[in-house]
């Protein structure tokens, strides 16, 4: 079973804001995404963003907590013989 890194959780968190729409932000002509911009400047409130979302995930059912990480396999459920 694998466990997905911290840069593949934050990418599958980064990829839901901007899927949402309206992520991102013109600044003097050149556009920025918003969801990169609040990592950059508040890293703080991005882990915190990041950590309720993935929180609701293993809410959801959709990622498991496994060994101290998260995992998209569900570690209950028998895997079936090829």
């Amino acid at each position: 079973m694998k466990t997905l890194t911290n840069s593949e959780l934050e990418a599958l968190f980064i990829e839901s804001v901007q899927d949402m729409g309206d992520d991102e932000v013109e600044i003097f002509g050149v556009e920025y995404s918003k969801i990169e911009m609040l990592k950059d400047a508040d890293p703080t409130h991005f882990r915190i963003a990041m950590n309720e979302y993935i929180d609701t995930l293993v809410e959801d059912g959709i990622l498991f907590e496994v060994d101290g990480g998260y995992s998209e396999e569900d570690p209950n459920e028998e895997e079936v013989a090829a």
